[in-house]
């Protein structure tokens, strides 16, 4: 699915303005789960609030170049091959109908771009419930670094060749007064 103009709008905030304070919002459902996504400069916090009457007692999202997971307490954390997992056996962690269990992570500064992508909630029997077009921090593609590259150096270009056809015609700067 092609990147709306939303998406593309905050992934080039994300990528230039980590240190700015970049802040994003955006929520996420399913009749099974609700998700809101905030954003404040490179953490990232998953709120997921069950609207189903059976309790979830497992997140599962795709991350790149993450640390400082977080989880509800009572959950048990895991961090493998891209992916953060999080659960819990314990029916006193649970997240029942209508309640909230606040998951997190802090992206490092290697490149990562938001993403669209599935988040997991895994419910006490064993079912899984999809959340699609969850954004998360992935790996910049190549084709987006060469990109910004080629528009780098396109910059330059029309630079040097506006200079050089100004000098050419004469034309000198004024200074004003």
């Amino acid at each position: 699915m092609p990147a709306g103009p939303v998406i593309l709008i905050a992934q080039a905030l994300a990528a230039v303005l980590p240190a700015a304070g970049f802040s994003y919002e955006a929520d996420f459902q399913t009749t099974q789960a609700r998700v809101h996504l905030g954003i404040r400069s490179n953490d990232y916090v998953y709120i997921v609030t069950n609207q189903s009457y059976e309790p979830i007692s497992r997140f599962r999202l795709p991350q790149y170049s993450s640390y400082a997971h977080s989880a509800p307490e009572g959950w048990v954390k895991e961090i493998t091959d891209g992916v953060f997992e999080a659960w819990t056996k314990d029916p006193k962690a649970y997240i029942g109908f209508g309640q909230s269990g606040h998951f997190g992570l802090r992206v490092k500064s290697d490149g990562a771009v938001l993403k669209r992508g599935t988040l997991e909630v895994g419910f006490e029997s064993g079912r899984t419930d999809s959340v699609p077009d969850v954004l998360y921090p992935a790996l910049e593609s190549r084709s987006y670094i060469f990109a910004v590259a080629a528009m780098g150096l396109g910059l330059i270009g029309v630079h040097l060749l506006v200079t050089l056809r100004a000098g050419r015609r004469g034309d000198k700067p004024r200074a004003e007064p």
